[in-house]
């Protein structure tokens, strides 16, 4: 969804908080839409970043403070309650305290899997970046060879510019992959910390 669609559900949602707590929650949003945009996100994986607007928006729901007249009915319905319905009803939080916390572990055990195979990603872009840089750099290393020892070789200053080329040939995919790379590090980082949080 894009930043439109993702704005009207997530107000949508936030109908029933005060005007200006809501324009502050709505506020907030838009500013990490355009931050996101800054940085070269699109409108759709920022959505996707921040995930469903109606879970967003009962998260906030459930943040506020609970002074207004719906509260004060919750607090009403509750009291009415007998005793067997309070255990079941206290018994809710714990069971997602602890649900969060086999997720934790869960997180921890998936990524001692997923973490080295990160890392390689990374090396393998380190040492490619490596071999791209010495390709676009092989011209100054040549000249800088011809100017210690003053010994022209033709097939050398050849090669030279044949790797030159390719150099140039392989740095526009090279950046893609980095910027690929970096990006999904990111959303994998992100899904962690939302799969941790019980959000996922």
């Amino acid at each position: 969804m894009n930043k439109e669609q993702f704005l009207f559900r997530l107000q949508k949602g936030l109908a029933v908080l005060p005007s200006e707590t809501r324009k502050e929650l709505m506020a907030d949003y838009e500013d990490h839409f355009r931050s996101g945009l800054e940085h070269g996100k699109s409108e759709e994986e920022i959505a996707f970043e921040l995930g469903s607007p109606e879970e967003l928006a009962q998260e906030a729901l459930e943040l506020q403070p609970k002074t207004d007249g719906h509260a004060e009915r919750a607090a009403t319905a509750r009291a009415d309650v007998p005793s067997s319905g309070i255990v079941s009803s206290n018994a809710g939080p714990k069971r997602q305290a602890s649900f969060s916390f086999v997720r934790l572990v869960l997180s921890v055990l998936w990524n001692l899997i997923a973490v080295p195979l990160w890392v390689s990603a990374w090396a393998l872009a380190a040492g490619l970046a490596a071999v791209v840089l010495a390709l676009l750099a092989s011209p100054l290393l040549f000249a800088a060879d011809f100017a210690l020892n003053r010994d022209w070789n033709t097939a050398q200053f050849y090669a030279v510019l044949l790797m030159l080329g390719i150099g140039i040939w392989v740095v526009g995919p090279f950046l893609d992959l980095l910027r690929f790379v970096a990006r999904s590090t990111g959303r994998y980082a992100l899904w962690n910390a939302r799969f941790v949080m019980g959000r996922n």
